[in-house]
């Protein structure tokens, strides 16, 4: 019941529905205008620093970047040659990875390298140093420390 008019809120009412999500929201869009990054940032290869305004290189998978970008831009590889290689040599997805470490609760849904997910970091500008994102309907730069050099970028296939 409301407070001093014996109503009930049935939870009918597309604002009170809507609201949780409309906080979450305001409350994003505040953190990101005071430099906070979200679990939502984080990329395979980077986590989040423990006050949330920057990323750190994880070390633990940035090797297997490195080698994505070289079987593609220097072997010459298709997407499918280099998901059986990272497959055979036992790498975890990148679903599997970030499940695991970052700190974001995820699902695992894809334990085997494919195709697509080889492409999705293949041609993730994260790796050569930045990607975009929109705050408030702005499109930002996000510089990050590059794993590979801007010619391995430019050569994959």
């Amino acid at each position: 019941m409301c407070a001093g008019h014996g109503t009930v809120l049935t939870g009918e009412s597309p604002v009170m529905d809507n609201l949780p999500s409309m906080l979450l929201n305001a409350s994003r869009r505040m953190m990101q205008s005071e430099g906070y990054y979200s679990v939502h940032d984080e990329k395979y290869g980077y986590l989040l620093t423990e006050d949330r305004r920057g990323f750190v290189v994880d070390e633990e998978v940035a090797p297997v970047i490195r080698e994505i970008f070289y079987l593609a831009a220097e072997k010459e590889l298709p997407y499918t040659e280099i998901a059986k290689i990272l497959n055979q040599k036992g790498y975890e997805t990148p679903m599997m990875h970030l499940a695991r470490v970052s700190h974001k609760k995820r699902t695992v849904e894809a334990t085997e390298w494919v195709a697509s997910s080889v492409k999705r970091v293949a041609d993730n500008t994260a790796y050569i140093g930045y990607w975009y994102k929109m705050i408030d309907g702005v499109r930002m730069k996000v510089e990050i420390e590059p794993l590979v050099g801007q010619e391995a970028y430019r050569s994959r296939v």
